[in-house]
């Protein structure tokens, strides 16, 4: 595993306490997915509701105790961008309004279009930010084929895990 900034798309790095994945490279940013799914029996939001990324608990957990998983330094070269979502395209559902968030996970479009079938299989299910077939669901990656199933499950399951994405500054490493 060699340092981000020398990594190319596809290539696995540590950052902070997890082995990454780098899945877009541009300017002098990487971004890295985690190599694998972690924290099995997250729940996309805790309560079942209308739920889109905007008001999830899922987000407000990765920007808060998930972060605080980095070392200061770590912290630091994480980038704060803009994360939107283009909706469900099978379902026609749109997809919330945009956030500026540190650690977001992928929107189906990122996944299928970032990713192939076998980087996105993991060791458990995991969840997708775009809505699924009702705003009560969201979208989830299979684990053992990869596939983004765009109907999705109830926000507030338990049994699935996160990959969490983030976009890192290469610069003055």
């Amino acid at each position: 595993m060699g340092a981000i900034e020398a990594a190319a798309v596809g290539d696995i790095v540590s950052f902070g306490p997890y082995e990454w994945l780098v899945i877009a490279k541009e300017d002098s940013r990487a971004m890295l997915i985690t190599r694998d799914s972690i924290d099995q029996g997250t729940k996309y939001n805790e309560t079942m509701g209308r739920t889109y990324w905007e008001n999830c608990t899922l987000r407000t957990w990765l920007n808060s105790e998930f972060l605080e998983r980095f070392a200061e330094a770590d912290r630091n070269r994480i980038l704060q961008v803009e994360v939107g979502d283009s909706g469900n395209p099978k379902f026609e559902l749109d997809g919330g309004n945009a956030t500026h968030d540190k650690v977001f996970c992928l929107s189906a479009k990122e996944a299928k279009a970032l990713m192939d079938d076998d980087q996105r299989k993991a060791s458990a299910n995991w969840w997708i930010r775009t809505p699924g077939y009702v705003s009560m669901h969201a979208v989830c990656v299979f684990s053992d084929s990869g596939g983004v199933y765009l109907d999705g499950y109830s926000v507030n399951t338990g049994n699935f895990a996160i990959r969490p994405a983030l976009w890192v500054s290469c610069e003055g490493v």
